[in-house]
């Protein structure tokens, strides 16, 4: 059974009235495999970071629009359950990308935006007598990353990271070749 979501499914109501413009928007997201393909029913994110956000999917050919942008800086993000969330313009999955300029009565089409597919690590933290340890940051990073003992950050991650529960448990999403790494 499949679900028909709805071409902007938070309406144009998602936009302040005085955040109506009169630019355009458009692209088709797409897996990052060495033969793309269009992902459908993608969620995409428009923000410029403060007033207007707005919300669209990708139709079944991978397709978005977005219309009546208002001028400004933007950023275009696509996230879909399976896979790493990107950013327009993101060099790796994950990443952060590059801001869209627009203008009063632009036309940006042809963006794309490539998503790479996830896999999911998870585990439980336990100290010495087996006993599950709640809320330890947990993240999995790139073999041969670094990490910074006095703040427990690392150089290159893999995707997001994880607290664990009360159980001890973490999940993490990522992609690519991946260690885990913890830090109280």
């Amino acid at each position: 059974q499949s679900v028909q979501l709805p071409r902007d499914p938070f309406g144009a109501g998602s936009f302040q009235a005085d955040s109506i413009g009169t630019a355009r928007i458009s692209g088709t997201v797409v897996s990052d495999d060495a033969k793309p393909s269009p992902i459908r029913h993608a969620l995409l994110s428009l923000s410029n970071g403060r007033d207007v956000s707005r919300v669209t999917a990708s139709d079944e050919s991978g397709g978005f629009v977005f219309e009546n942008v208002p001028a400004g800086r933007f950023t275009l993000s696509a996230s879909k359950g399976g896979y790493i969330p990107a950013a327009y313009g993101a060099n790796v999955p994950g990443g952060g990308g590059t801001p869209l300029a627009i203008t009063d009565r632009s036309e940006t089409n042809g963006l794309k935006i490539a998503l790479a597919r996830g896999a999911v690590i998870t585990g439980v933290l336990r100290d010495d007598r087996g006993k599950p340890i709640e809320g330890i940051r947990v993240w999995a990073a790139r073999p041969g990353a670094l990490v910074d003992e006095r703040t427990g950050g690392v150089s290159s991650t893999l995707g997001s990271s994880s607290i664990t529960d009360d159980r001890g448990v973490y999940r993490i999403l990522i992609s690519g070749q991946a260690r885990t790494s913890s830090m109280p």
